[in-house]
């Protein structure tokens, strides 16, 4: 089974949870090393978003952005997450669902989403991605 065919199979079962009202969803890799799960993550990702009708954030296009306005003097750290974490609570705050697929590796990060749909007042869901196969996982890694 393809990870798309996965992300599929398993969608129908978070939808009731997210359907209902204003909600930030943050979906990360369970795996520091994202490489593994990351096509997985910006799939279902989508799909929830697309379902929600949401506002759809993913932090490696805010921070390809930012690399490509050639504004910064190094590379870009915590301006992309900054930002993301802006447009969300705007979007909230309009009424909207929104969809955050990013790294979330530390607990900062996670807590800054939380942050986010407390001072909105919307509900935060976390999503974390599981590649159950450990020898799919690391052939995934090391392709």
């Amino acid at each position: 089974m393809t990870h798309r065919e996965v992300a599929r199979a398993h969608f129908p079962n978070l939808a009731p949870t997210l359907l209902a009202g204003r909600t930030v969803v943050a979906l990360t890799p369970a795996s520091q090393d994202a490489e593994g799960t990351a096509g997985v993550c910006w799939d279902i990702a989508r799909a929830v978003a697309r379902r929600l009708n949401a506002a759809y954030l993913r932090i490696d296009a805010i921070e390809q952005a930012v690399r490509s306005a050639g504004t910064l003097k190094s590379d870009v750290a915590t301006e992309g997450y900054a930002i993301a974490y802006l447009l969300a609570e705007e979007n909230l705050r309009l009424g909207h669902a929104v969809v955050a697929d990013s790294v979330n590796p530390v607990q900062a990060t996670r807590d800054a989403w939380l942050s986010v749909a407390a001072r909105a007042a919307a509900r935060a869901v976390e999503v974390e991605i599981v590649c159950s196969d450990a020898a799919e996982h690391r052939r995934r890694v090391e392709r």
